[in-house]
């Protein structure tokens, strides 16, 4: 694993997360509690980027798709071969505050990530979805209100869907690589 997100050699826009072989030249170290060894790396078998829809969701998701657009094409650059995974948690709480310094921005009704978020789901699904080789949408509620309550729409679901992917991912880069 490289925890820079780099691929030595190679200029492009930093994933979110990046295995890959490591440079022959380096030794990877152990850290506790992985068991992936981490260093450079010298290209991407797979490249991992993360989003979070927490509240405005339909001002952000053109800049989010094209994000997720460029950044699939980016590991497929970097190797064409490279396992592309994208997990993007959509909020789906019926009310939300931001805080911009002091002041803050509730979202409720209309604005509420609730009613929000199947568009944004739809979206993601035609627009950036196709792009990827694994692509994980996570619902969850999170208010940004004290005391801070978090909760996975349907934890049963989103633990069988994330232990699907990763399966179909292990399956992919046993073929590939």
């Amino acid at each position: 694993m490289n925890t820079l997100n780099t691929v030595i050699g190679k200029k492009s826009r930093r994933g979110d997360g990046l295995f890959g072989e490591a440079l022959p030249a380096s030794t990877p170290q152990q850290q506790p509690g992985r068991n992936v060894t981490v260093g450079p790396t010298a290209n991407v078998q797979i490249g991992v980027e993360v989003k979070v829809f927490g509240k405005a969701m339909i001002k952000q998701v053109d800049r989010v798709i094209n994000d997720l657009r460029h950044q699939a094409s980016v590991f497929k650059r970097i190797d064409s071969s490279a396992i592309a995974v994208a997990i993007v948690g959509v909020n789906h709480a019926k009310k939300y505050v931001s805080y911009e310094g002091e002041r803050a921005y509730p979202a409720e009704g209309r604005e509420a990530p609730a009613r929000e978020a199947p568009r944004i789901i739809e979206r993601l699904n035609n627009e950036a979805k196709p792009l990827y080789d694994e692509f994980l949408i996570l619902p969850f509620r999170a208010t940004n209100i004290e005391p801070y309550p978090f909760s996975w729409n349907n934890l049963s679901s989103t633990e069988q869907e994330v232990n699907a992917a990763l399966l179909r991912v292990l399956r992919l880069y046993e073929a590939r690589f």
